[in-house]
């Protein structure tokens, strides 16, 4: 039996286009996840915003702003 060439690159680049796929596909969620972390963050600094206590709405507040410094700082990871 002899191996033919044209199959064993059919079957690699078949491999690395689903590899191409997985990889748009796990980029494309990343996207969605950051965008709903980031609208969750907006949402709480709203709610927030409505605290009665100066004290309590600037803690509130500092808690919101850290969770987004980390956000950009993850996201800035390579």
């Amino acid at each position: 039996m002899t191996r033919h060439p044209t199959r064993s690159v059919l079957a690699v680049s078949t491999q690395l286009g689903l590899l191409l796929c997985l990889s748009i596909v796990a980029s494309g969620c990343s996207a969605v996840a950051e965008v709903a972390y980031d609208a969750g963050l907006e949402h709480e600094e709203e709610k927030c915003k409505r605290e009665f206590s100066m004290p309590d709405r600037t803690e509130c507040i500092s808690g919101v702003q850290r969770s987004e410094r980390q956000a950009e700082a993850l996201r800035g990871q390579p």
